[in-house]
């Protein structure tokens, strides 16, 4: 039996949603995408815990929400398909290392063509990071629009580098032309 994603409608929905449409049964990406929708399955049940799961596959999906409920929903499937996309991000490199022709098939996918490994572990990193927002609000202990975290960015150092004078002089004083004022 195939891995079926949770809130995504079924398999055929979210190879669509991760422009892999061209991925089909019996290539070796469509079993990596199998196993990281069976990852990602077992991950929100871990997360959220199976009732929590239960409750939030009840929500009826729309792809315009209009109450909280349905909004919980689309935020489900957005996050699954963001999980999905990240596990493959994880997995799809690792397959082609041998540098045999499939490289040039992964390449070919669009949502996973990287310049370079930095880029590629950078969105790993901004998924990461907007899972974890998502699966907050999902869990039902953060309601949207009245986040209890507090998420603030400082653009200033930890602490001030002393000036470029200071290991020479006073740092109490001010030398103007050769004279020390206090």
């Amino acid at each position: 039996m195939a891995a079926a994603p949770l809130f995504v409608a079924d398999m055929e929905a979210l190879r669509k949603k991760l422009r892999m449409e061209n991925v089909t049964l019996g290539d070796p990406a469509y079993d990596l995408l199998e196993e990281a929708v069976l990852r990602v399955r077992v991950g929100f049940i871990r997360q959220l815990t199976r009732a929590r799961v239960v409750v939030l596959v009840g929500y009826t999906f729309s792809e315009t929400p209009t109450d909280d409920d349905q909004v919980l929903r689309a935020l489900a499937n957005t996050t699954e398909v963001k999980w999905v996309r990240m596990e493959l991000l994880r997995t799809l490199p690792s397959q082609f290392l041998d540098g045999n022709s499939a490289e040039a098939v992964f390449e070919e996918e669009a949502p996973f063509r990287m310049t370079d490994e930095v880029m590629r572990r950078s969105e790993i990193k901004r998924l990461e990071k907007e899972i974890t927002d998502d699966m907050d609000l999902l869990s039902g202990s953060e309601i949207a629009g009245a986040e209890s975290k507090a998420r603030a960015t400082t653009f200033s150092p930890a602490t001030t580098p002393p000036r470029p004078s200071a290991s020479v002089f006073n740092e109490d004083t001010v030398q103007v032309g050769g004279f020390d004022i206090p």
